[in-house]
C-alpha cells in the first residue's frame, strides 16, 4: 500500500470515545424469519468498501469485514447443507479471532449468559467503543462521493 494513504479510515466527525451499552439481542437469532433482514441491516451502503485519494485507492473497511464474516457465519449456520460456505467459514473465524485479540476489550461482564431469557433480562454492560455512528457516516459520505466519480 502507498505511503499516501491512512492507515485508518478518516472520520472527521468521529468522538474519541462512545459509551455502548451491550446485551444480548433477540433480533441477530440464526433461523427466525426476520434474523436474515436483521443480519443484512448491519451492512453498509458499498459494503465497507471505500476509495481515498486523488487516484480512488479501493480498501474494505475492517469493521465492515468483521460484520460481513458475521453474516457469512449465520448464513453457514441457518443452512443445513453449509459445505459450500466452508471456505467462508474458516476465513472468518480466523479472521474474527485475530481481531477478538487485536481489540483486547478488558470490560467485565456477566458470566451467566446463556442462563438468562433475555428479552426479559437484560445483560447490562456498558463499553467504551469507537464512534461507529460517525464511521457509518463517513461511509456513506465516500460512497456518495464515488458515485458522483463513476456516473
Amino acid at each position: 500500500m502507498a505511503s499516501d494513504y491512512p492507515v485508518l479510515m478518516p472520520v472527521p466527525s468521529a468522538r474519541s470515545a462512545v459509551r455502548m451499552p451491550l446485551e444480548e439481542s433477540v433480533r441477530y437469532a440464526i433461523t427466525n424469519p426476520e434474523a436474515k433482514y436483521e443480519w443484512l441491516w448491519t451492512a453498509s451502503i458499498g459494503d465497507g468498501q471505500v476509495r481515498l485519494g486523488p487516484r480512488y485507492q479501493y480498501f474494505s473497511l475492517v469493521m465492515e469485514h468483521e460484520q460481513r464474516c458475521m453474516r457469512w457465519l449465520r448464513m453457514g449456520l441457518a443452512m443445513e447443507k453449509a459445505r459450500p460456505l466452508e471456505g467462508h467459514v474458516r476465513h472468518c473465524l480466523n479472521f474474527l479471532r485475530q481481531h477478538a485479540l487485536c481489540g483486547g476489550d478488558n470490560t467485565l461482564e456477566p458470566a451467566d449468559a446463556l442462563a438468562r431469557n433475555h428479552s426479559v433480562q437484560r445483560w447490562d454492560v456498558e463499553h467504551r467503543c469507537r464512534d461507529w455512528e460517525a464511521l457509518y457516516e463517513a461511509l456513506h459520505a465516500n460512497w456518495v462521493e464515488w458515485e458522483g466519480v463513476v456516473r
